[in-house]
């Protein structure tokens, strides 16, 4: 890929409309010292935005760009053109030696939350693993091989917010976000998170998943921790009118069910969508209950840092408007290895076989990308 074709250094998929950002000021600083008051009164410009991608742990530095070189365009969700005739395989397959150590290691962490769980240690933990997979693509490929992982997610998820963010090096993020934890539009809010689920191939149709997660204690129960944390958040919030939810209704992604609550707040001038983002990351979807205790546990359970898998990605303009999706089914690729991520809430009644699973299935999203075949549809 030469110069004329090189990619932006950001672009965001979502209702409808494409995000591109090609040139801007690069910026690293932790989620808490990003207030958008501060960034536009020290960079400038009221037509400007910020966008980027901001990691699982909220101390760690965020990668966020200040531009106005930005467009929003509509966006075909259909793939009209021929791909490109080029070698992605796969040098490694993805049920190899390492990645099998990995998923014995979610397993036996999810073993050993479930007996602090029984313990009263905490209510709720999100433990994730990832796959490592190999390219055999030429390295004068490599963009083009993101370019077209980021198409085929925006063709086989066309209501997920789809991104794809390169960083520093050799390191880029994409991904298909089924989650959104921020939408503010003039007042106006929106969030909606997702807890509780089961894959696509244990319910044949949305009537079924209906009967399974909405009578499941354990995923009703997984689900309620994640709606409370929003709601005691949001509530800290002079003015802010919330509308309270009714219960949780059951959606579908490419490749899952789950539970979901959509979460509605008309929101005061001044709080802006990265103050909200701030407040509610990381929410219990992703972290777990107690917080603190949840995501310290993280860190010692699990094997590898999180960096920005279960952080979160998008935009914000002057005025405070602005959507911010979770990093989730997604991947990070570095030079030419790509770790495929997903992770499942953990509470008491969960069972490791089950969840190791539940994240084989979530993982389905992107391996489809990469081998490009397109999940099958559900009724």
């Amino acid at each position: 890929m030469n110069a004329k074709n090189k990619l932006p250094l950001f672009d965001f998929v979502s209702q409808g409309k494409h995000l591109s950002v090609p040139s801007g000021t690069c910026l690293s600083l932790p989620l808490a010292q990003c207030s958008l008051d501060d960034l536009f009164s020290t960079y400038g410009d009221q037509d400007a935005i910020i966008c980027g991608i901001i990691p699982f742990d909220p101390k760690s530095p965020s990668t966020l760009i200040h531009s106005t070189d930005y467009s929003f365009t509509p966006h075909q969700k259909t793939v009209s053109v021929p791909e490109p005739d080029l070698d992605f395989i796969l040098a490694t397959e993805d049920d190899n030696q390492i990645n099998r150590a990995s998923a014995l290691s979610f397993r036996q962490a999810v073993e050993e939350a479930l007996t602090e769980i029984s313990s009263g240690d905490y209510q709720k933990i999100v433990l994730s693993w990832k796959k490592t997979l190999d390219l055999a693509t030429a390295p004068e490929n490599i963009a083009a091989f993101d370019h077209l992982v980021f198409d085929r997610l925006n063709r086989n998820n066309p209501h997920a917010d789809v991104f794809r963010v390169p960083l520093s090096g050799h390191e880029t993020w994409i991904g298909a976000s089924p989650e959104v934890l921020v939408d503010l539009h003039s007042g106006s809010f929106t969030t909606h998170p997702l807890a509780g689920s089961i894959a696509a191939h244990q319910a044949k149709d949305l009537q079924e998943a209906q009967k399974i997660l909405l009578h499941s204690p354990k995923d009703l129960f997984e689900h309620s921790l994640v709606v409370e944390h929003i709601l005691k958040q949001l509530e800290l919030f002079d003015g802010i009118e919330i509308s309270r939810p009714s219960g949780p209704e059951v959606m579908s992604t490419d490749s899952m069910w789950h539970l979901g609550t959509p979460i509605r707040a008309q929101v005061p001038p001044g709080i802006s969508s990265l103050d909200l983002a701030a407040s509610l990351h990381p929410t219990p979807a992703v972290c777990g209950a107690p917080q603190a205790l949840a995501q310290h546990r993280i860190s010692q359970l699990e094997s590898y840092p999180r960096g920005y898998y279960s952080g979160i990605v998008g935009w914000a303009d002057s005025q405070g408007n602005g959507r911010w999706s979770l990093v989730l089914r997604c991947l990070q690729r570095v030079s030419s290895k790509v770790n495929v991520f997903a992770g499942a809430g953990i509470v008491s009644g969960s069972d490791p076989a089950k969840e190791l699973a539940e994240t084989q299935a979530k993982m389905q999203t992107v391996l489809a990308a990469l081998k490009a075949t397109v999940p099958a549809a559900k009724s």
